[in-house]
């Protein structure tokens, strides 16, 4: 989302539609201002229909039809000139569309890892545990939001001038870091069609079942039910320690292309998922194997948003300024 493409600021009073799409779920909810009100958050399986607006309108429904002064939708998928491609799902989000299912013209698309970077600056301690520590951050320092669902995305958090700006990006899309036999082989394994395979196949939930289904020989588990059985399974710890050096591989590619002294913040519910394994499974050696930068890697922060209504904040922020 461009700076040139937001409405104007909503008044503290303005009744604002939010909504977060990803590739298993969405949530919708609406705000006042910038301040999500928790009672109307509702949560969509996207198995249930057949695109977005049908769930806005059964979410409007619920709520007595009120008509909105502004909408901000975050979606996971590229967005360009209005219109979106979600990743993960075979549909596409317009903001024609989008405009007509909310009654207003006052319409934001952004993607859903850009709302989870304007939320960071606004998410309350509780919200975040620390995983990692680092330098002490100034202000202005740039924060990295890296995410981890049905699919892949990162992008940095600056902030200039006094406004939030947040790139777009598509990094799950990129190549996967691959180093030794042993990832060379479970890379090919994962795109036996491609040269080579991308961080989202590895790095998502649908990506940590295809990698146990590899090292098992075919067996078939939920994400889920891979990390539960990594405590007796060896397929399925083999699979998660792979995933986790990874993980850290990556997160440091991306820490050093940004230089977040802010923090870097895992996101999304494999992030969650994860997390309790990221010490024990190498993800701090992994992060800081960077030769003569290995110190200079102690600077970076790591956290987790346990907030999985985060990106909700982040749409009525990016529509706020």
């Amino acid at each position: 989302m461009h700076a040139s493409s937001r409405p104007s600021a909503p008044s503290p009073d303005s009744l604002i539609l939010v909504a977060d799409l990803g590739g298993t779920n969405i949530r919708i909810a609406l705000a006042r201002g910038t301040r999500v009100e928790p009672t109307t958050v509702r949560r969509y399986a996207t198995a249930d229909f057949n695109g977005l607006t049908p769930a806005i309108a059964d979410f409007l429904a619920t709520h007595g039809a009120p008509r909105p002064d502004a909408a901000a939708i975050a979606v996971a998928g590229a967005v360009r000139d209005g219109r979106a491609q979600i990743t993960n799902l075979d549909w596409q989000v317009t903001l024609d569309d989008l405009k007509r299912a909310t009654g207003t013209d006052k319409v934001v698309l952004l993607n859903d890892l850009q709302a989870q970077g304007h939320a960071l600056a606004h998410l309350p301690a509780r919200c975040l545990t620390q995983i990692l520590p680092g330098a002490a951050p100034r202000p202005g320092d740039t924060r990295l939001a890296i995410g981890l669902g049905t699919g892949f995305n990162a992008c940095p958090v600056h902030l200039v001038q006094g406004q939030t700006v947040v790139p777009a990006a598509e990094y799950g899309q990129t190549d996967l870091p691959v180093r030794t036999g042993e990832e060379l082989a479970l890379a090919r394994a994962l795109a036996p069609e491609m040269p080579g395979a991308r961080v989202e196949d590895l790095l998502s939930g649908p990506g940590l079942a295809r990698a146990y289904a590899a090292f098992s020989g075919g067996g078939g588990l939920a994400p889920a039910e891979v990390i539960a059985a990594a405590a007796h399974d060896p397929a399925a710890r083999r699979t998660l320690e792979l995933f986790v050096r990874l993980l850290g591989r990556v997160s440091a590619d991306l820490a050093l292309a940004h230089l977040p002294f802010g923090g870097i913040f895992l996101v999304g519910g494999v992030s969650r998922a994860i997390a309790p394994f990221l010490a024990s499974k190498g993800f701090v050696g992994s992060f800081r194997d960077r030769g003569q930068f290995s110190d200079f890697m102690q600077e970076f922060s790591i956290h987790l948003v346990q907030d999985d209504m985060a990106a909700l904040t982040g749409c009525a922020r990016a529509l706020g300024g």
